[in-house]
């Protein structure tokens, strides 16, 4: 056991008696001897230098490399690390250009990357409890890499601060994105993830259910996030453009309290639609979508001038290779999963040769149908696309 993980289970002793209640007894007790553990000595002011002058206040510890503090250690009495105190040792450390930072009431060890961006909360990198005595070697693992000497006066310490962070915060990023990329899934099945069902009920059952059975199931699942927004949407006022005000509504009209079927999430308002003039009552969202998007291409715009306006859609068009007719573009689509060629619009009339190239639509429009509808209508003013809900729907 090396002479770290010993004054580790020394301190969670010290911590278990109950008797550190002053900050002084925390720093004598817990602290200043993990520090001397990581070799930051206290008879060597050159390395460790309490009550260190910091603005308008003194850091309780700095530990200093070449004569420079290197990490500022902030010490609270048991239960006061908090944001209150987060505050006041960025405010130290703002001065002194201290990349490291520590605050430790014993128990609770938070380290920061203090030159990051972010709140103080959102520049914390790691966190350990001297809790768990089996859980020893694991701590003096965090301690080491953060705070042993020699590593960070290589800036070894520094860049795995870095490191670290940025692995913290773009897992958020994924994690905070999972519920949106699930709905997204099940408001519009992906081919891939129905296929993978329909596999698992043969493997289990012997018999491959029907892709519409698949695609039922997937979006009567509930729905990923809870949200107590209630269900509002804009009337229309006029023929006049509609405002941003609407379409925050809108996006918001889909929201309903978690644990609530599929099918009750489900949105089936229509849209009264007016495209250069001409009007096209109480449309479903499919159908609001195959007029814009057709006139826009008959019009003279390209498929890829439609999907930069809505980048998000994706899946948006299936392009095929050469100019198709409406039963030959269906058979190409058909190939490759029979009831996939049901997506997207197939009559005759709606496909769209375009550059040597046909382009086929997708059918497949959920809750995001009305803000796609109103993009296009910005990304095509000459068209003077007007979009509002039905009022009786």
């Amino acid at each position: 056991m090396s002479d770290l993980e010993t004054t580790l289970k020394r301190a969670i002793l010290n911590l278990r008696s109950g008797g550190l209640d002053r900050e002084e007894d925390v720093k004598i007790a817990v602290i200043l001897p993990i520090l001397n553990a990581l070799d930051w000595h206290s008879a060597d002011p050159g390395s460790l230098r309490p009550e260190y002058p910091a603005g308008p206040g003194r850091v309780d510890y700095a530990l200093l490399c070449h004569g420079r503090p290197q990490v500022f250690v902030e010490a609270k009495r048991r239960g006061a690390v908090d944001a209150r105190a987060e505050a006041q040792l960025f405010g130290y450390a703002a001065h002194n250009g201290v990349p490291l930072l520590v605050l430790s009431d014993g128990l609770c060890w938070d380290f920061y990357l203090s030159m990051a961006d972010g709140r103080p909360e959102e520049r914390r990198f790691d966190r350990i409890e001297l809790r768990d005595e089996d859980s020893v070697p694991q701590y003096a693992r965090t301690l080491e890499s953060c705070l042993r000497k020699l590593k960070v006066a290589s800036g070894e310490a520094r860049r795995d601060a870095e490191s670290r962070l940025e692995d913290n915060r773009s897992r958020i990023r994924a994690r905070e994105a999972i519920p949106d990329a699930w709905d997204a899934l099940l408001n519009e099945p992906d081919e891939l993830l129905c296929d993978l069902l329909a596999d698992k009920v043969q493997a289990r059952t012997g018999a491959k259910p029907r892709p519409a059975d698949i695609e039922e199931f997937l979006l009567h699942l509930p729905v990923a996030r809870p949200s107590s927004t209630p269900v509002e949407r804009p009337t229309r006022q006029s023929r006049s453009a509609v405002t941003k005000e609407p379409r925050e509504k809108t996006a918001k009209a889909e929201e309903l309290q978690f644990g609530e079927s599929r099918k009750a999430a489900r949105d089936y308002t229509k849209y009264d639609i007016y495209i250069d003039g001409e009007y096209f009552p109480a449309q479903n969202k499919r159908w609001m979508m195959f007029r814009i998007v057709s006139r826009i291409l008959v019009n003279g715009g390209t498929p890829q001038q439609v999907i930069d306006a809505i980048p998000w859609r994706k899946g948006l068009f299936k392009e095929l290779e050469g100019e198709l007719t409406a039963e030959q573009a269906c058979q190409v689509i058909m190939e490759k999963s029979v009831d996939r060629a049901r997506r997207y619009f197939c009559g005759d009339g709606q496909v769209f040769a375009v550059g040597g190239k046909t382009y086929v639509l997708s059918n497949q429009w959920g809750k995001h149908a009305a803000d796609a509808a109103w993009k296009l209508a910005d990304a095509f003013p000459d068209l003077k696309i007007e979009v509002n809900p039905t009022a009786s729907s």
